[in-house]
């Protein structure tokens, strides 16, 4: 079962995010202006984290921690993972497929 943490716990995990980039930035988002959700396996020291604004979710940390009746109740959008959780993300929403996106990093000189 996962847990749902408040904003300030959320803050707390500032570092187990990556560094601002270009793409899906969930987990900062929802740290940076407190708008969304985060829930993790445990607390303190989570191994799994999913945030979500707006529909938007982003999975982090270890994908072990993580049962499909966990991401069921959750998940109801777009989701962001490591490449690892992509069995787990199909095994539980079998209908689900890829969207492969293209981010414009920066303009040439």
């Amino acid at each position: 079962m996962m847990l749902q943490l408040t904003l300030e716990q959320t803050a707390t995990l500032k570092n187990r995010f990556l560094p601002d980039r270009p793409g899906p930035l969930v987990g900062l988002h929802v740290i940076h202006t407190g708008h969304g959700h985060c829930w993790a396996d445990r607390w303190p020291d989570p191994t799994a984290m999913l945030v979500e604004t707006a529909s938007n979710y982003s999975l982090a940390g270890d994908l072990k921690a993580l049962s499909l009746a966990d991401l069921q109740a959750l998940i109801f959008g777009f989701v962001e993972a490591p490449e690892p959780f992509g069995p787990l993300l199909q095994a539980t929403f079998p209908d689900a497929v890829g969207w492969d996106r293209i981010i414009l990093e920066g303009m040439g000189e």
